[in-house]
Protein backbone atom coordinates (compact mmCIF):
# COMPACT_ATOMS: atom_id res chain seq x y z
CA UNK A 1 0.00 0.00 0.00
CA UNK A 2 2.98 2.09 1.15
CA UNK A 3 4.02 2.41 -2.60
CA UNK A 4 0.44 3.56 -3.81
CA UNK A 5 -0.89 5.86 -0.67
CA UNK A 6 0.88 8.75 0.35
CA UNK A 7 0.38 8.04 4.33
CA UNK A 8 -0.04 4.99 5.40
CA UNK A 9 -0.18 3.95 9.21
CA UNK A 10 0.17 0.84 11.02
CA UNK A 11 -1.33 -0.95 13.64
CA UNK A 12 -0.60 -4.65 14.97
CA UNK A 13 0.66 -6.38 18.09
CA UNK A 14 4.28 -7.55 18.64
CA UNK A 15 5.22 -10.30 21.50
CA UNK A 16 7.66 -8.67 23.84
CA UNK A 17 9.75 -12.48 23.60
CA UNK A 18 11.61 -12.89 19.94
CA UNK A 19 9.65 -9.13 18.85
CA UNK A 20 11.84 -9.30 15.88
CA UNK A 21 10.80 -4.83 15.94
CA UNK A 22 14.11 -4.24 14.12
CA UNK A 23 13.60 -6.71 11.15
CA UNK A 24 10.08 -5.27 10.79
CA UNK A 25 10.71 -1.56 11.03
CA UNK A 26 13.86 -2.48 8.92
CA UNK A 27 11.39 -3.51 5.88
CA UNK A 28 9.01 -0.83 6.37
CA UNK A 29 8.87 1.93 3.80
CA UNK A 30 9.59 5.82 5.21
CA UNK A 31 5.81 6.78 4.98
CA UNK A 32 4.30 3.94 6.92
CA UNK A 33 3.97 4.85 10.86
CA UNK A 34 3.68 2.27 13.28
CA UNK A 35 1.55 2.12 16.20
CA UNK A 36 2.75 -1.28 18.05
CA UNK A 37 1.12 -2.85 21.34
CA UNK A 38 3.45 -5.19 22.97
CA UNK A 39 1.70 -8.67 24.87
CA UNK A 40 4.10 -9.37 27.32
CA UNK A 41 2.88 -13.27 27.69
CA UNK A 42 4.27 -14.51 24.23
CA UNK A 43 6.56 -13.88 21.01
CA UNK A 44 6.16 -12.24 17.92
CA UNK A 45 4.20 -14.45 15.36
CA UNK A 46 6.61 -16.45 12.70
CA UNK A 47 5.46 -18.79 10.12
CA UNK A 48 8.74 -20.43 8.78
CA UNK A 49 7.82 -22.26 5.70
CA UNK A 50 10.24 -25.40 4.32
CA UNK A 51 10.21 -24.91 0.52
CA UNK A 52 12.00 -27.27 -2.12
CA UNK A 53 15.44 -25.27 -3.27
CA UNK A 54 14.82 -26.26 -7.02
CA UNK A 55 11.12 -25.14 -7.87
CA UNK A 56 10.19 -22.84 -4.35
CA UNK A 57 7.03 -25.32 -4.03
CA UNK A 58 6.52 -25.55 0.00
CA UNK A 59 6.69 -28.65 1.91
CA UNK A 60 5.52 -28.13 5.03
CA UNK A 61 5.55 -25.13 7.29
CA UNK A 62 6.09 -24.55 11.16
CA UNK A 63 4.20 -21.82 13.41
CA UNK A 64 5.19 -19.83 16.24
CA UNK A 65 1.79 -18.17 17.51
CA UNK A 66 -0.06 -17.99 20.60
CA UNK A 67 -3.80 -18.18 19.41
CA UNK A 68 -5.30 -16.68 22.77
CA UNK A 69 -7.12 -13.70 22.71
CA UNK A 70 -5.35 -10.45 23.59
CA UNK A 71 -4.45 -9.83 27.15
CA UNK A 72 -7.52 -7.49 28.79
CA UNK A 73 -5.34 -4.16 29.32
CA UNK A 74 -3.67 -4.76 25.78
CA UNK A 75 -7.12 -4.93 24.39
CA UNK A 76 -8.54 -1.71 25.99
CA UNK A 77 -5.29 0.02 24.99
CA UNK A 78 -6.15 -1.01 21.32
CA UNK A 79 -9.83 -0.26 21.64
CA UNK A 80 -9.07 3.57 23.22
CA UNK A 81 -6.42 3.71 20.46
CA UNK A 82 -8.72 2.52 17.14
CA UNK A 83 -12.34 4.80 19.21
CA UNK A 84 -9.89 7.98 18.77
CA UNK A 85 -8.34 7.00 15.65
CA UNK A 86 -10.51 5.45 13.39
CA UNK A 87 -12.57 8.35 11.46
CA UNK A 88 -9.27 10.17 10.63
CA UNK A 89 -8.53 8.07 7.73
CA UNK A 90 -9.99 7.57 4.09
CA UNK A 91 -9.86 3.65 4.41
CA UNK A 92 -9.24 1.11 7.50
CA UNK A 93 -8.13 -2.03 5.87
CA UNK A 94 -8.48 -5.11 7.77
CA UNK A 95 -5.95 -7.95 7.35
CA UNK A 96 -7.58 -10.42 9.41
CA UNK A 97 -5.39 -14.08 9.31
CA UNK A 98 -7.21 -15.80 12.79
CA UNK A 99 -4.64 -15.64 15.20
CA UNK A 100 -6.92 -14.08 18.53
CA UNK A 101 -5.72 -10.45 17.31
CA UNK A 102 -9.95 -9.41 16.95
CA UNK A 103 -11.88 -9.80 19.21
CA UNK A 104 -15.49 -9.12 18.72
CA UNK A 105 -15.73 -6.03 20.57
CA UNK A 106 -13.24 -4.66 18.62
CA UNK A 107 -14.39 -5.46 15.01
CA UNK A 108 -18.11 -4.05 16.04
CA UNK A 109 -16.13 -0.80 16.61
CA UNK A 110 -14.25 -1.22 13.40
CA UNK A 111 -17.57 -1.38 11.29
CA UNK A 112 -19.22 1.47 13.25
CA UNK A 113 -17.21 3.94 13.31
CA UNK A 114 -14.90 3.37 9.55
CA UNK A 115 -14.92 5.99 7.00
CA UNK A 116 -14.88 2.76 4.54
CA UNK A 117 -13.74 -0.74 5.84
CA UNK A 118 -12.21 -3.14 3.28
CA UNK A 119 -11.90 -6.62 5.16
CA UNK A 120 -10.23 -9.83 4.33
CA UNK A 121 -10.63 -12.76 6.59
CA UNK A 122 -7.89 -15.17 6.09
CA UNK A 123 -8.35 -19.40 6.22
CA UNK A 124 -5.06 -21.05 7.02
CA UNK A 125 -3.54 -23.68 8.53
CA UNK A 126 -3.26 -22.63 11.90
CA UNK A 127 -7.12 -21.21 12.15
CA UNK A 128 -8.51 -23.81 11.30
CA UNK A 129 -11.38 -22.98 8.82
CA UNK A 130 -12.76 -20.92 12.03
CA UNK A 131 -11.68 -17.54 10.63
CA UNK A 132 -14.39 -16.46 8.50
CA UNK A 133 -15.64 -13.06 6.87
CA UNK A 134 -19.35 -13.61 8.23
CA UNK A 135 -17.84 -12.91 11.71
CA UNK A 136 -17.82 -9.20 10.83
CA UNK A 137 -21.71 -7.43 10.38
CA UNK A 138 -20.43 -4.85 7.85
CA UNK A 139 -17.85 -4.17 5.40
CA UNK A 140 -17.61 -1.56 2.46
CA UNK A 141 -15.45 -4.05 0.63
CA UNK A 142 -14.90 -7.52 0.98
CA UNK A 143 -11.81 -9.15 -0.91
CA UNK A 144 -11.16 -12.96 0.01
CA UNK A 145 -10.38 -16.27 -2.26
CA UNK A 146 -12.85 -18.21 -3.39
CA UNK A 147 -12.45 -21.45 -0.99
CA UNK A 148 -13.01 -18.70 1.52
CA UNK A 149 -16.02 -17.56 0.59
CA UNK A 150 -17.50 -21.38 0.07
CA UNK A 151 -16.60 -21.72 3.85
CA UNK A 152 -18.25 -18.50 4.76
CA UNK A 153 -21.64 -19.84 2.75
CA UNK A 154 -20.91 -23.70 3.75
CA UNK A 155 -21.66 -24.43 0.27
CA UNK A 156 -18.79 -26.07 -1.78
CA UNK A 157 -19.97 -26.62 -4.91
CA UNK A 158 -23.05 -23.90 -5.58
CA UNK A 159 -22.94 -21.08 -8.14
CA UNK A 160 -20.52 -18.60 -6.74
CA UNK A 161 -22.25 -15.58 -7.90
CA UNK A 162 -25.03 -16.45 -5.79
CA UNK A 163 -22.72 -17.27 -2.70
CA UNK A 164 -21.25 -13.48 -3.14
CA UNK A 165 -24.76 -12.24 -3.44
CA UNK A 166 -25.76 -13.81 -0.25
CA UNK A 167 -22.54 -12.66 1.54
CA UNK A 168 -22.84 -9.35 0.45
CA UNK A 169 -26.07 -8.91 1.32
CA UNK A 170 -25.45 -10.22 5.37
CA UNK A 171 -22.39 -7.51 5.11
CA UNK A 172 -24.41 -4.64 3.31
CA UNK A 173 -21.00 -4.84 1.18
CA UNK A 174 -21.31 -2.82 -2.32
CA UNK A 175 -18.35 -4.33 -3.48
CA UNK A 176 -16.33 -7.50 -3.53
CA UNK A 177 -13.47 -9.73 -5.18
CA UNK A 178 -13.16 -13.10 -5.41
CA UNK A 179 -9.81 -14.50 -6.65
CA UNK A 180 -9.82 -17.50 -7.91
CA UNK A 181 -5.89 -18.67 -8.36
CA UNK A 182 -5.84 -19.84 -11.94
CA UNK A 183 -9.21 -19.23 -12.98
CA UNK A 184 -8.23 -15.49 -12.27
CA UNK A 185 -11.16 -13.05 -10.39
CA UNK A 186 -14.40 -12.34 -9.98
CA UNK A 187 -15.81 -8.88 -8.52
CA UNK A 188 -19.15 -8.15 -7.93
CA UNK A 189 -20.78 -4.24 -7.52
CA UNK A 190 -24.78 -3.41 -6.75
CA UNK A 191 -27.80 -4.89 -8.78
CA UNK A 192 -26.31 -7.70 -9.55
CA UNK A 193 -23.30 -6.90 -12.01
CA UNK A 194 -20.52 -9.08 -12.24
CA UNK A 195 -17.06 -9.17 -13.78
CA UNK A 196 -15.15 -11.82 -14.60
CA UNK A 197 -10.97 -11.14 -14.91
CA UNK A 198 -8.72 -13.70 -16.22
CA UNK A 199 -5.25 -14.87 -15.07
CA UNK A 200 -2.11 -12.49 -16.36
CA UNK A 201 0.35 -15.06 -15.14
CA UNK A 202 2.66 -15.92 -17.60
CA UNK A 203 5.41 -16.94 -15.17
CA UNK A 204 4.86 -18.07 -11.54
CA UNK A 205 7.34 -18.37 -8.89
CA UNK A 206 5.72 -18.51 -5.90
CA UNK A 207 2.00 -17.99 -5.45
CA UNK A 208 2.49 -16.33 -1.23
CA UNK A 209 1.80 -13.21 -0.65
CA UNK A 210 -0.36 -12.41 -3.84
CA UNK A 211 -3.74 -12.28 -2.21
CA UNK A 212 -2.53 -10.02 0.29
CA UNK A 213 -0.94 -8.00 -2.84
CA UNK A 214 -4.12 -8.17 -4.84
CA UNK A 215 -6.20 -6.61 -1.18
CA UNK A 216 -3.52 -4.03 -0.48
CA UNK A 217 -3.53 -2.18 -4.15
CA UNK A 218 -7.08 -3.11 -4.89
CA UNK A 219 -8.84 -1.55 -1.49
CA UNK A 220 -7.55 2.04 -2.29
CA UNK A 221 -9.06 1.98 -5.59
CA UNK A 222 -12.23 0.42 -4.38
CA UNK A 223 -12.49 3.37 -2.01
CA UNK A 224 -11.66 5.68 -4.57
CA UNK A 225 -14.76 5.04 -6.16
CA UNK A 226 -12.98 2.85 -9.52
CA UNK A 227 -15.75 0.38 -11.34
CA UNK A 228 -15.16 -3.00 -9.74
CA UNK A 229 -14.33 -4.04 -14.13
CA UNK A 230 -11.35 -2.08 -13.70
CA UNK A 231 -10.53 -3.34 -10.10
CA UNK A 232 -10.25 -6.62 -10.92
CA UNK A 233 -8.41 -6.04 -14.50
CA UNK A 234 -5.76 -4.13 -11.85
CA UNK A 235 -5.73 -6.64 -9.45
CA UNK A 236 -5.03 -9.44 -11.50
CA UNK A 237 -2.44 -7.50 -12.77
CA UNK A 238 -0.82 -7.11 -9.37
CA UNK A 239 -1.12 -10.45 -8.94
CA UNK A 240 0.31 -11.59 -11.83
CA UNK A 241 3.46 -9.19 -10.63
CA UNK A 242 3.22 -10.80 -7.25
CA UNK A 243 3.41 -14.53 -7.99
CA UNK A 244 7.61 -13.42 -9.92
CA UNK A 245 8.25 -12.85 -6.23
CA UNK A 246 9.30 -14.53 -3.84
CA UNK A 247 7.21 -14.87 -0.60
CA UNK A 248 7.38 -11.18 0.55
CA UNK A 249 11.02 -11.02 -0.45
CA UNK A 250 9.66 -7.11 -2.39
CA UNK A 251 6.94 -5.31 -2.52
CA UNK A 252 5.01 -4.48 -6.22
CA UNK A 253 5.91 -1.12 -7.14
CA UNK A 254 3.70 1.16 -9.13
CA UNK A 255 6.68 2.01 -12.08
CA UNK A 256 6.67 -2.08 -12.82
CA UNK A 257 2.57 -1.86 -12.55
CA UNK A 258 2.39 0.60 -14.55
CA UNK A 259 4.80 -1.07 -17.18
CA UNK A 260 2.93 -4.54 -17.47
CA UNK A 261 -0.83 -3.00 -17.70
CA UNK A 262 0.88 -0.72 -20.49
CA UNK A 263 2.20 -3.77 -22.23
CA UNK A 264 -1.52 -5.49 -21.14
CA UNK A 265 -3.30 -3.04 -23.50
CA UNK A 266 -0.56 -2.93 -26.05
Amino acid sequence: MAGFCEDVHLVTCLGSKNSHEEFIRAHLKSNITTRFFHRNDSSTIVKRRYVDQAFLSKMFEVCFLDESALPPQIERDLYAYLKSALRKYDLVLVADYGHGFFSQRMIHLLCENSRFLAVNTQTNSANAGYNLITKYPHADYICIDEPEMRLACHDRNGDLRILIEQTAGKLGSKRTAVTRGHLGSLTHEGNDRFYETPVFSSKIVDRIGAGDAYLSITAPCVAAGMPMDLVGFIGNAVGALAVRIVGNRSAVEPVPLFKFITALLK
